[in-house]
């Protein structure tokens, strides 16, 4: 079997919010959005979640709170 290098660059969609209410609420991926906002613990959910099974490929992904 070949090993295939991959690769995907995630960060907020628009910034990250230190406010506790949604957090956990979920993420989602999505374009550039400037007043989007995502809890630190929900970015790291997403983070930890595409380590495993990766869903986005060679590409820079934007993600934002659900």
């Amino acid at each position: 079997m070949r090993w295939r290098r991959g690769w995907a660059g995630l960060s907020p969609s628009g910034d990250f919010t230190t406010e506790a209410a949604g957090a956990g609420a979920g993420y989602a991926f999505a374009a550039a959005d400037a007043g989007a906002r995502i809890p630190h613990a929900d970015f790291a959910r997403a983070v930890l979640d595409e380590l495993p099974a990766p869903t986005v490929h060679r590409t820079h992904a934007g993600v934002t709170g659900a």
